[in-house]
């Protein structure tokens, strides 16, 4: 029997593991993929306060080390199955767990190009994260991929940073109150009905391929950074109980990242938050720890 079980390794899991095995709680981290999850990608962190400039895999592997300090038990184990009667029941792909309170942190996939060669450029021109790296394009031009509201909020906040921003959009139009809002940026160009074929670069991207699906021809766009704005998934497919999530499968939470399940609480990308970054994951981890901490 645990006193808590935390389903995902990332900054707010990690954060969560090392307040409560500081406070000798008995609680071990379930991880199916790699400790530190997209924070682990980064390469370069320079908004998280008193470490500018920091690589996201030294940040995590700090982290880490730290958490393993206290003894904090740490699986690499894929998460199935979770129930709850009167304690919750987790099932792995190889074991099983008991736990008087559950954690989760299992954050949110972010969708990609699909591109052959996408994971090669991460961290080096391009970027699923406009608020976490849009500074390194300061007076550079960039694209922004996607459309909806993710897109609309990377576009608004890197026209403030760039030289030239130009929007890749599938439609062949965008509705009157997204065009209301971005006609007063004047670096923006709206490219429609196009798609991303190719990234084309050496060490960075230095230019990435069009397909223009309006006049059936391909062109090369000159950029120094993508930003890929398709959004993110959260994937609770493997939880067997009655949270309750926002329309878009966002896990609802109330100050102290408590669920509307007793005992159940949640941190980090997998909840619903307009904020999403590093220091408010470890200070979600921290918060939900210190609630059952308090118990």
């Amino acid at each position: 029997m645990y006193d808590v079980v935390i389903i995902g390794g990332g900054v707010a899991g990690l954060t969560a593991g090392l307040y409560l095995s500081r406070a000798n709680k008995k609680c071990v981290i379930l991880e199916g993929r790699f400790l530190g999850g997209q924070t682990a990608l980064l390469n370069t962190v320079a908004n998280y306060p008193a470490l500018p400039n920091i690589s996201g895999f030294d940040l995590v592997n700090n982290l880490v080390e730290q958490v393993k300090s206290f003894n904090t038990e740490i699986k690499n184990e894929i998460v199935i199955d979770v129930k709850k009667n009167k304690n919750f029941n987790i099932v792995t792909n190889k074991s099983k767990y008991i736990a008087k309170n559950l954690i989760i942190a299992s954050g949110a996939k972010t969708s990609s190009l699909g591109l052959k060669n996408e994971k090669q450029f991460i961290g080096k021109g391009l970027s699923y994260c406009a608020t976490c790296d849009g500074n390194f394009f300061k007076n550079q031009p960039v694209a922004v991929v996607g459309i909806g509201k993710t897109a609309l909020e990377d576009i608004k906040y890197l026209d403030n940073i760039v030289s030239k921003l130009y929007w890749i959009i599938p439609n062949n139009s965008l509705n009157n109150k997204i065009l209301e809002e971005v006609k007063s940026l004047k670096k923006l160009k709206i490219i429609y009905s196009s798609e991303v074929l190719e990234l084309v670069g050496e060490n960075t991207i230095q230019k990435i391929l069009i397909n223009d699906k309006i006049n059936k021809n391909t062109y090369y766009l000159e950029i120094k950074g993508l930003f890929v704005s398709l959004g993110r998934k959260p994937d609770l497919t493997w939880l067997n109980i009655d949270v309750k999530k926002n329309k878009e499968g966002y896990i609802i939470v109330d100050k102290n990242c408590k669920t509307n399940v007793d005992n159940l609480y949640a941190c980090g990308d997998i909840t619903y938050k307009d904020l999403k970054q590093i220091v408010t994951a470890c200070s979600d981890g921290a918060v939900a720890a210190s609630e059952i901490i308090k118990q």
